[in-house]
């Protein structure tokens, strides 16, 4: 999850890409292929959460 959004969201430019087997060439699933975009909206969402109330609890 990335900013309380599950991974599979399309990509920012809608692309997408197949996840091939390669013993056998069959397609095992078609997913967002992810851009410099997608890196920015992950890096601000991490910035964000570590700005927040779980950077300021000490671990026992």
């Amino acid at each position: 999850m990335v900013a309380a959004e599950f991974v599979w969201t399309p990509a920012r430019s809608g692309q997408e890409m197949q996840a091939l087997n390669r013993a056998t060439g069959e397609v095992m699933a078609t997913v967002p292929r992810g851009g410099a975009a997608d890196v920015d909206a992950a890096v601000a969402a991490a910035r964000a959460a570590f700005e927040g109330p779980w950077s300021k609890i000490l671990a026992l």
